[in-house]
């Protein structure tokens, strides 16, 4: 008896707890009663009354502010915040630093960046007008504000502007945004992980693939799923172990990329996937040497040899990534040198320009050709040229050129449209550092005619959480692209599922961007 009568308190404490939290009791109550301790009124009660009256007619207002750590899917800390209002609590997560350097969780803890949301917002945020742009503002003017504590305090002010105004999140960031027509994007899954998002030999950071024909994103999910299923039993056909990398992509156990690609291409043609395109994310300056070539330019160890003798230079970089675009299905490269080999960067997008237009001769010469019967073959069998082909609707561009960790501001982005060395920029929260930055950022490429691939932040530091955040970011800003991970994660099957509920539900329409991803119109 004396038992259950002790869960029975337990459980009436806890949902009185829970009560006192959701409205944001305890921090209103303590306001008020400052308020009136400063004052001094004569009749303490009545004043108390009109200043709760008061703000229960207000109720825009942030009523609470918390933050807590919580793990991630490598089990590494992330920072999640809660924001109450009067309809609820609304909640984001982030898996981005400062961390805090100590013992715990191999220094990656976040305790500091809690305490920052204990000490030094929540008082400041509690009591404002649920305003996305002023609130980030404010979370941008304020000195000492970490870089987690604002991301994440701004989505999680997002989702509740969009409950107080009856819409659905990536609704709200459309209107945010200025777009009249919203997409749902085309997914580019992670398929292999290598580099630093698995513990393997192979330089190559992620190999993803995308179906550039598909016409619905159901239809896409489904040519994903079915790659991934048929590489994994191919790879275990070959005595090879089943591992994930980071990015919830499968870690091949080959060392050569080109071996990966081959083994992915065979797959996809296996299954009748001729729209499949790869998608390769290098991120050169992994492996990048701290030794310098001839003249000081930058070399590159991809074999992370003690040789130098197997350094390569960005020339011999380029002349191999050359020969993967004429092997391979490839439509978007990633960090293809490391930042600041700005030289070799120009050259590569000047062979790329020169290739293109050996390519467009030669599609000219071989109509020739077909026009007075002879065999394409027979005349220019010896002498191969890139296939190269329209990507995304657009008529500007034929390869993706992408920069993922290489841009991370409006200032890298206007640097790199000037040298002309990229076209399609990886956009994360991180990169905006609120909502409104990111929104703004996505403008600007739009402006500039880039492409937009949405993406979660580093996976290596903390990892994937379930948080879907960048779901509703990708469709609201009409991305046309995202990279939501591999399909062996839960993590990130949170939001392919959130894509599709939405691509799915009939109470709305929302066009799939399919074959028009880096040009959509409706």
């Amino acid at each position: 008896m004396e038992e259950r009568t002790s869960k029975a308190v337990d459980n009436e404490r806890e949902e009185i707890e829970s009560y006192v939290a959701l409205h944001g009791l305890e921090p209103q109550l303590n306001s008020v009663v400052n308020d009136i301790v400063k004052d001094r009124p004569e009749d303490p009660f009545a004043t108390m009354s009109g200043l709760l009256l008061r703000k229960s007619e207000r109720s825009e207002l942030i009523l609470g502010v918390s933050a807590r750590e919580i793990l991630s899917a490598q089990a590494f800390p992330c920072l999640q915040v809660s924001i109450v209002t009067i309809q609820g609590i609304f909640q984001a997560t982030t898996g981005i630093g400062p961390f805090d350097g100590d013992a715990r969780y191999e220094g990656r803890g976040l305790k500091k960046s809690v305490d920052s949301v204990t000490h030094l917002i929540q008082d400041k945020l509690i009591g404002k007008e649920l305003n996305q742009a002023q609130i980030d503002t404010f979370l941008s003017s304020e000195p000492n504000i970490p870089d987690n504590v604002a991301l994440a305090l701004s989505m999680a002010c997002c989702r509740a502007c969009a409950k107080h105004k009856g819409m659905e999140l990536h609704a709200y960031i459309a209107q945010l945004a200025n777009v009249p027509d919203p997409c749902i994007p085309v997914p580019c899954f992670s398929l292999v992980n290598g580099g630093q998002f698995a513990q393997s030999p192979m330089f190559l950071q992620e190999l993803t693939v995308m179906f550039k024909d598909m016409m619905s994103f159901e239809e896409s999910l489904e040519a994903g799923v079915r790659l991934h299923r048929h590489l994994a039993k191919e790879l275990t056909t070959r005595g090879k172990n089943l591992n994930t990398g980071i990015s919830g992509g499968l870690v091949s156990g080959l060392d050569n990329p080109a071996d990966v690609m081959k083994l992915v291409t065979d797959c996809a043609t296996e299954l009748s996937l001729s729209s499949c395109r790869l998608g390769l994310d290098m991120c050169a300056a992994s492996f990048a040497s701290s030794g310098e070539g001839d003249e000081g330019a930058l070399l590159y160890n991809p074999a992370r040899s003690d040789k130098t003798s197997e350094f390569k230079s960005g020339e011999e970089l380029m002349d191999m990534y050359l020969d993967w675009l004429l092997r391979f299905n490839i439509n978007t490269m990633d960090d293809l040198f490391a930042q600041g080999d700005t030289e070799v960067m120009m050259r590569f997008k000047e062979r790329i320009d020169s290739e293109l237009a050996r390519s467009k001769e030669r599609a000219a010469e071989l109509a020739a050709t077909k026009r007075k019967g002879r065999a394409a073959a027979d005349e220019f069998g010896d002498d191969p040229v890139i296939p190269f082909e329209v990507v995304g609707n657009d008529p500007s561009c034929h390869l993706q050129i992408v920069g993922n960790d290489l841009i991370r501001s409006a200032e890298d982005l206007d640097r790199f449209h000037e040298e002309q060395t990229a076209n399609t920029i990886v956009l994360t929260l991180r990169k905006g550092f609120t909502v409104t930055g990111c929104i703004d950022l996505a403008a600007k490429a739009h402006g500039l005619g880039w492409g937009i691939v949405v993406s979660s932040d580093s996976k290596v530091e903390s990892g994937e959480t379930e948080d879907d955040f960048i779901a509703h970011l990708a469709i609201g800003i009409k991305a046309g692209q995202i990279r939501a991970g591999g399909l062996c994660s839960a993590e990130n099957m949170a939001k392919y599922n959130t894509l599709l509920r939405i691509a799915t539900d009939e109470t709305q329409y929302i066009p799939f961007a399919a074959s028009k991803f880096r040009m959509y119109q409706s």
